[in-house]
């Protein structure tokens, strides 16, 4: 590889000791009580570093999907979901990238999307999303799992935005059932 490709990857590398601490510091900043719009913004900067280089240094997948992920999850709670929706994008590429499509950290990212495409009323894309999510949960967490009722409940609740009545019906049947027979949850849970 060339020396800019190590430059690149050493700049990620770098980011990503950089972006850990300035999410440790919005943490802090959250806590208080104060604007994380700075540390955001600083993260935003640090994980642009990441996007569309071929050479990211494969050992800082996994972290800089995290790290992606945590920033979504700050734009989510602003409520600002075409932004949430693009870092969970880019985290979900990450992870398949570093864990493969069959992984549960890529089932709860392609749910997260989801989420962001529900909030944004595009109820096919939400659907699409959960259903892969779905698929990928049912094989990895099995049937039974609380995580896969959480998705089959959303699968429920975009059939039903879609005017698909009978399948949103049975989707929240199962969801129930899970959720009843998981002594991890009981029937206290509040998705029940």
């Amino acid at each position: 590889r060339s020396h800019v490709g190590s430059s690149i990857r050493m700049s990620v590398t770098s980011a990503v000791g950089m972006v850990s601490f300035v999410n440790g510091d919005g943490h802090a900043h959250r806590k208080k009580g104060d604007n994380m719009a700075s540390a955001v913004k600083q993260t935003h900067q640090y994980l642009e570093l990441s996007t569309g280089k071929e050479t990211i240094a494969q050992e800082g997948d996994s972290e800089l999907a995290g790290l992606s992920e945590r920033h979504g999850h700050e734009h989510w709670r602003q409520l600002q979901y075409r932004e949430a929706l693009e870092c969970w994008t880019r985290a979900c590429a990450l992870c398949e990238y570093a864990f493969g499509v069959e992984h549960p950290d890529t089932a709860r990212l392609l749910n997260a999307i989801g989420n962001a495409h529900n909030k944004l009323g595009d109820n096919n894309k939400a659907l699409h999303f959960y259903t892969r999510a779905l698929a990928i949960r049912e094989r990895t967490l099995g049937e039974k799992h609380p995580d896969t009722a959480l998705t089959l409940s959303n699968c429920g609740m975009m059939r039903h935005n879609l005017g698909q009545l009978d399948q949103a019906l049975d989707c929240h049947k199962q969801a129930l059932a899970i959720f009843e027979q998981c002594k991890s949850t009981g029937k206290e849970h509040p998705d029940v």
